[in-house]
C-alpha cells in the first residue's frame, strides 16, 4: 500500500483524503491549484483545500482502468492506460473516448493467418519450458487497412479468461470462419470476425491432458 504525506506548518501528516483501501501510486502533479493523483486503477482530482474529490475509474461503466499517467487541459482529463491506450474524459463525468494507435494489440506475435482479405494475428506464447505465459491480449485482425482488436468481453468470449492464444487458422472452404487455439482454454471459433463458439471439455470431443495436479484443454497445432 502506498501513502501520501502533506508538509504543512513545519510538520508532515498523512494525506487522509485518499480512499482507505490500498492503492499503488503512479503519478502526482499540480494543475491550476488542484491535485491530480494517478493510481493503478483510478484517477483522483482534489481541489485547493483537498475537500472535493472527483474520480475516473472506468470506461463508460464497462471496462476498468489500468492507468500509468494522467494530465489535464482545461476540464479535459487525459489518461494513459494499459488496456485502452489514450483516454479522454471531459470534466470527470459522462462518456470517455479512447484512442488506439493503428496496429495490432501487442508487439508479441506467435502466429498469423490470412482469411480471405483479412490478416489474423495472435500474441499468445509459451515460456522456454513450454508452460503458460499467461498472455490475455486477445486477437488482432487487419481488414481494409484497419485493425480490429478482439479483446476483453466480446460476445460469448471473455478474453481476460482465455490464456495464450497460440495459433490461428482459417477454414479453407469458408474464410469467414476462423479458428484459434488456446493453451488451456479450448478452441475458439469466429464467424465474420465475431466469436461464435468455444469448444471445450463439456461440448466437444476435446479431452484434458493431466500435468501433475493441473488439467486443461491444451490446443496448439491446427
Amino acid at each position: 500500500k502506498d501513502e501520501i504525506y502533506v508538509y504543512e506548518n513545519g510538520a508532515w501528516t498523512l494525506f487522509s483524503k485518499m480512499p482507505s483501501f490500498g492503492f499503488t501510486g503512479k503519478a502526482m502533479k499540480n494543475y491550476e491549484n488542484k491535485l491530480l493523483i494517478t493510481t493503478t486503477s483510478i484517477v483522483h482530482l482534489y481541489d485547493d483545500v483537498a475537500s472535493t474529490m472527483q474520480i475516473v475509474n472506468n470506461i463508460n461503466g464497462v471496462g476498468y482502468l489500468e492507468t500509468y499517467e494522467s494530465d489535464m487541459s482545461g476540464t479535459t482529463v487525459w489518461i494513459a492506460d494499459q488496456n485502452y491506450g489514450l483516454i479522454r474524459n471531459d470534466n470527470f463525468y459522462g462518456r470517455s473516448d479512447y484512442f488506439y494507435p493503428s496496429g495490432p494489440v501487442s508487439t508479441n506475435v506467435n502466429a498469423m493467418c490470412v482469411a480471405g482479405d483479412d490478416l489474423w494475428v495472435v500474441p499468445g506464447g509459451l515460456t522456454p519450458a513450454n508452460s503458460n505465459s499467461l498472455t490475455t491480449d486477445g486477437i488482432s485482425v487487419r481488414s481494409n487497412n484497419e485493425w480490429t482488436i478482439l479483446s476483453k468481453k466480446q460476445g460469448i468470449i471473455d478474453f481476460d479468461t482465455i490464456y495464450d492464444i497460440v495459433n490461428v487458422i482459417a477454414d479453407p472452404i469458408n474464410p469467414r470462419k476462423v479458428y484459434a487455439s488456446s493453451y488451456a482454454n479450448g478452441l475458439l471459433e469466429f464467424y465474420d470476425k465475431k466469436p461464435a463458439k468455444i469448444y471445450n471439455l463439456t461440448n466437444s470431443s476435446l479431452s484434458s491432458v493431466s500435468a501433475g495436479n493441473y488439467q486443461g484443454v491444451w490446443t496448439h497445432g491446427l
